[in-house]
């Protein structure tokens, strides 16, 4: 950590000034990624803006709760769908962000599934990705998360917005 980082954070913390907001656009694609929307091949899942202080992270889930009882539970639910946590950290006065991202992809796989007292339990497959880069304002930073053939993918795109 370089010093402004480190004299930002330990300002913030003594509650002596805000800790920068850092803005983020992201963008959930599904589909083929040689494809276009305009084609039909490419669907945008999610375009959330993810806003936290610098140091802290953001978090959020496109997807759903899917049923699975348990003989101590049955109406127990697992979250299914793409989840992204964004961790940005300011680096410098010129906005320059370093940008953490632990991405995961998790669906129900009925194969990995089993059949209990309380009825059948669903099993999932779960892919993930962790990342780390520095972005100067308006940079994007684009990475697959999943594939699941070669025309069946989920990839995220992400922007930092210039820090206030």
């Amino acid at each position: 950590m370089n010093t402004f980082a480190l004299v930002l954070g330990l300002a913030s913390a003594a509650g002596l000034m805000p800790a920068p907001q850092v803005h983020i656009a992201v963008t959930v694609y599904e589909g083929d990624p040689l494809g276009t929307r305009e084609a039909g091949t490419v669907r945008v899942l999610a375009e959330p803006q993810v806003v936290t202080p610098t140091g802290r992270p953001g978090f959020f889930l496109v997807g759903k709760d899917v049923p699975c009882p348990t003989p101590r539970n049955p109406a127990a639910v697992e979250k299914v769908g793409t989840s992204l946590e964004l961790l940005p950290v300011v680096l410098r006065p010129d906005g320059r962000v370093w940008v953490e991202l632990n991405a995961k992809h998790r669906q129900v796989n009925p194969a990995h599934g089993v059949e209990t007292a309380a009825g059948f339990v669903p099993g999932f497959t779960e892919l993930g990705m962790r990342a780390a880069w520095i972005s100067k304002p308006g940079e994007s930073f684009r990475q697959r998360i999943a594939a699941r053939s070669a025309t069946d993918q989920t990839w995220v795109e992400v922007t930092v917005r210039p820090v206030k």
